[in-house]
């Protein structure tokens, strides 16, 4: 009764003490009374790892692949909220560079008398141009080529075709008339 038990804890031990070989042959010998041969109990786990001396431990395919699906659902829930996180932030630097660009560049024209009053818009965006890098000034005769689509959704749900604005209302934006 004695041997039994010392067989069924050294299986215990090898399949997930975390104890070496050597260590378990030495700590519980066969039935032969040999230190050296591994317990009758324990030859299937032993005899794939003959040569090695020591027991590799390791995770199994299955626990590897399981791992990682888990790790991919989580991921494909995260990502997506991620993503759109980022790229709110992004979107709100990008304002926030181009309302200081703007700032400096009008406080700059105020500092050198040059603030107004102008007899046009486009003489305006004239002199600004002189302190702020514009990429591109669009007219209201040619405000389609200023947009990458043809119609946009306003914001009463409706689809406005781009090529026929002449103002911000048309849009239903807010303009200093509105404020």
């Amino acid at each position: 009764m004695e041997n039994q038990n010392v067989k069924s804890r050294a299986v215990t031990a090898f399949s997930g003490g975390g104890l070496r070989r050597s260590k378990l042959i030495k700590a519980y010998p066969s039935d032969t009374g040999s230190a050296n041969e591994v317990p009758s109990a324990l030859h299937t786990d032993a005899k794939s790892h003959e040569g090695r001396g020591d027991v590799s431990y390791g995770f199994t395919l299955a626990e590897v692949l399981i791992t990682l699906g888990v790790i991919g659902v989580v991921a494909a829930l995260t990502l997506p909220t991620l993503n759109q996180a980022v790229s709110k932030k992004i979107r709100a630097e990008q304002i926030r560079t181009v309302k200081y660009k703007f700032t400096k560049a009008t406080d700059k024209m105020n500092s050198l008398g040059l603030i107004g009053p102008y007899d046009s818009t486009a003489a305006f965006v004239a002199e600004l141009q002189k302190h702020l890098k514009i990429a591109k000034v669009c007219t209201a005769s040619n405000i389609r080529s200023c947009w990458p689509y043809d119609k946009v959704i306003l914001q009463d749900g409706k689809e406005y075709d781009i090529s026929r604005a002449q103002t911000g209302k048309q849009f239903k934006m807010n303009t200093n008339e509105d404020s």
